[in-house]
Parts: structure tokens; C-alpha cells; sequence
């Protein structure tokens, strides 16, 4: 029994003193001195403004980083991070050229529970660009539609050409600069100011390139619109022995935009005048343009119109006309020597071909008349465009006196029909 009591002792004794010697130990190795390398730590490149002057720029294609070899406790080295140092690589005062360089680097922070090994022998290999400039026209893209009535007048932008500047690569790279609106609904002028993008040949963003300026001033009219007709409008003469027949625009009307309060004043717009001595065939096909007034915009591509203007030749015509009484009174009585008369008219050669007596009315009027003897002239009825060169019978010697019983009773009973003259 004693000695395993003894037994024990001795044993917690032993580990009592193995304890003692692994804690000695291990605080003398977290006390000594070891050594890390710290991988990829950034190094910010300084005075880069002194590149521009040799038409250099640092390329964008590579990451510029250094390792550092420090030493310390364990626990100081192990628990250092790329974020505790700050690497920079100074430009400023070197001669430099395309390609890859090595530049010195400085260490302007790093923890101070560590040293660094190699801090005197520092270089980071820096790869540098042909720098390009480069201007380019501003493109405006619009999405959305105006609200109905409203037209979207030419844009302005401010300023419309920007300069894009890079490596010589990316530069190239670019195939458009534009800055993009939505119009949906609207109906007020716009004035913006706008981020411009720059894309390749498939849409896509170019990045590593620098646009000054990054933004553009935009500025859209809105004006109300209107449909309004067209005036053809003429000057000159006709040749001659030719007359108008008709005028037919290939549109009747066309849409404007402009202030609400100019529009809803204007109901036609003109043409510029049409010179009629210069035309020789019966049917011209002409393009004319149309006479916009300064403060309204044409909607549409129809700056001009086409116009077909129909001429015909001018002839002259012979016919023999009745006269016919008018407006006499059914209890006089009228005696004249002629009953017809000759006319030579003259019209558009389509309409007189198909004249005849029968279109023509010869008459007298007795309107207001009593007994008596008068001088009346004859008047006639003509179509349209038809016009009298001249007449055999201008006036016509009458003498009106009053019918008997028996006339009276015979008109009455024909329901007052013309007077047959004798």
C-alpha cells in the first residue's frame, strides 16, 4: 500500500516537470526570430501626369506587385497582412520608354513589430504603352416615344465631340461614344447632362481608356404637331393657246411641329412657286418644294412633293344657239325678229369635243318688263372654263304688248311653255 502511494507521487512529480519544460520551450521558440516572404503586395505608381508629355501610359494589362522578406516573432510575421504595407514607385525623374522597365520602389508603411529584409534592393518591373488620343463625335441614343401630338426636333449636344485617351490597344478598340435617353411620354423641352460610354464594334464597354469630358449637355426640343394642307402656288404664264386643267399634289397634307400657339394659326402650308411658261405637255411631273416658314419643322422625310399639273390645248368652236324667253309676264305677249344665235366659244380642247348646242342656253330676260319696245341683250349659260370670243347677235330689238283672250286662254292651258314666235 505504501509503495503505490509512492508510485503516484512520483509520476505527478514527472509530469509536473515535463509541463514545465515544454512551456520553457515553447516560449523560447515564440521568442526567436523568424523570417516570411509577403507575396503580392500592391505598389502605387506616383507622378504618372510626367508620362503623358513622352506620349507614354502605364499599361493596364499587368498587376504590379512586390514580395517582402521580414523577419520577427512568430506572431508578428504570421499575423503581418499586404494591407499593413504601403509600396510606391515613383516616376518622376526618369528617362522612360516603351516596354517593361524596373522601376525602384520606396516602403512608406509597414508594421513596426517586423523588419524587412530586402527593403534597400526593392524594384517593381512596370510595363509602359504608346499613350493615343483621340477625338470622337458623341452619339445621342433615345429610347421611348414622345407623348401622342408631340415631335422630337434635332438635338443638340454640348460639346459634340469628346477625346478619348489610352494605351494605343484599347484606344483602337473603340468603335462609338454615345450617351443614352428615355423619351417615353414626354411632351416638354429637355436639357440634361449625360455620362458618355464607349463601345467596340459589338456594343461591348471598353474600359481602360480615359473620356474628357465624362459627361455631355443635352438638349431636346418637344413642340406640338398639327396636319395641315398643301397650296400649290403658281407664277408665270401659260404658252400660249394652252390652259390649266388641274393641279394634283401626291399628298394632300402634311404634318408640322412647332410652338402650340404658332400651329393652331396656320391651317396650309405653300409650295414654292411653280413656273408655268416652262411647261410644255399636257401632263408634268414636277418635284417642288415646300415653303416651311423658319420657327415651324416639316415631320416627316417630305421636304418636297411631287405635283402632276394637267394642261390642255385651247381651241375654238362654232355652234348655233336657240334663244329662249325668261321671266315674262303670262298676260304680255313678244314678238323679235331672230330666234338663234351664232357663237364662236373657246375652252380646253376635252371639254369643247364634247360640246353641243344642247350644253349651251341662249336667252332673253324680261324680267320687270311691260309693254313696249325694248333692246334686250342675249345672255347664255356655258360649262365651266368655256368663254364666248364672239357673237353674231349681241342684242335683240323686242316688242312686248298684251295677248288676247284667246292667246291667254291657250297659254293657260300649255301651262305657260315657251312662246313659239312667228
Amino acid at each position: 500500500m505504501g509503495e503505490d502511494k509512492n508510485k503516484s507521487i512520483i509520476i505527478k512529480l514527472a509530469c509536473v516537470l515535463a509541463a514545465f519544460f515544454l512551456w520553457i520551450y515553447t516560449s523560447n521558440e515564440s521568442n526567436s526570430l523568424q523570417t516570411r516572404v509577403v507575396k503580392n503586395i500592391p505598389v502605387q505608381i506616383l507622378n504618372t501626369e510626367a508620362l503623358e508629355d513622352a506620349g507614354l501610359i502605364v499599361s493596364i494589362d499587368e498587376e504590379y506587385t512586390i514580395s517582402l522578406k521580414i523577419t520577427g516573432t512568430a506572431a508578428s510575421i504570421y499575423s503581418a497582412t499586404v494591407d499593413d504595407f504601403t509600396v510606391v514607385a515613383d516616376l518622376s525623374g526618369y528617362v522612360l520608354s516603351e516596354g517593361t522597365k524596373k522601376i525602384p520602389v520606396n516602403i512608406l508603411k509597414s508594421p513596426e513589430s517586423v523588419n524587412i529584409v530586402n527593403d534597400t534592393t526593392l524594384w517593381a518591373e512596370i510595363k509602359f504603352d504608346k499613350l493615343v488620343k483621340k477625338e470622337m463625335q458623341v452619339k445621342i441614343n433615345t429610347t421611348g416615344n414622345v407623348e401622342d401630338g408631340y415631335y422630337q426636333d434635332s438635338l443638340v449636344v454640348e460639346p459634340s465631340t469628346v477625346t478619348i485617351s489610352g494605351s494605343e490597344k484599347y484606344v483602337d478598340m473603340v468603335s462609338s461614344i454615345y450617351a443614352e435617353i428615355d423619351l417615353e411620354n414626354t411632351k416638354t423641352d429637355l436639357t440634361l447632362s449625360l455620362p458618355v460610354l464607349a463601345v467596340d464594334s459589338v456594343g461591348k464597354t471598353v474600359s481602360g481608356i480615359t473620356i474628357n469630358p465624362e459627361n455631355v449637355k443635352v438638349s431636346i426640343p418637344i413642340k406640338g404637331t398639327k396636319n395641315v394642307d398643301i397650296n400649290i402656288t403658281t407664277k408665270g404664264s401659260l404658252q400660249e393657246n394652252m390652259i390649266l386643267e388641274k393641279i394634283t399634289p401626291s399628298i394632300a397634307q402634311i404634318k408640322i411641329a412647332g410652338d402650340e400657339k404658332l400651329i393652331s394659326s396656320i391651317e396650309s402650308i405653300s409650295t414654292e412657286p411653280v413656273d408655268l411658261s416652262l411647261l410644255t405637255e399636257k401632263s408634268n411631273k414636277l418635284t417642288v418644294k415646300l415653303d416651311i416658314p423658319e420657327d415651324l419643322v416639316l415631320v416627316g422625310d417630305d421636304e418636297a412633293i411631287e405635283v402632276i399639273i394637267d394642261l390642255d390645248k385651247v381651241i375654238e368652236k362654232n355652234l348655233t344657239v336657240d334663244i329662249e324667253n325668261r321671266n315674262l309676264d303670262s298676260a304680255l305677249d313678244v314678238k323679235y325678229v331672230s330666234k338663234e344665235v351664232s357663237l364662236i366659244v373657246k375652252g380646253a380642247e376635252n371639254i369643247l369635243n364634247n360640246l353641243s348646242e344642247l350644253n349651251v342656253v341662249g336667252f332673253l330676260d324680261f324680267m320687270d318688263l311691260n309693254e313696249g319696245s325694248y333692246d334686250i341683250p342675249v345672255k347664255f349659260e356655258l360649262p365651266n372654263n368655256v368663254i364666248i370670243v364672239s357673237q353674231n347677235l349681241k342684242n335683240v330689238n323686242v316688242a312686248i304688248s298684251k295677248k288676247n283672250i284667246t292667246d291667254t286662254t291657250i297659254d293657260s292651258s300649255e301651262d305657260e311653255k315657251p312662246k313659239e314666235i312667228n
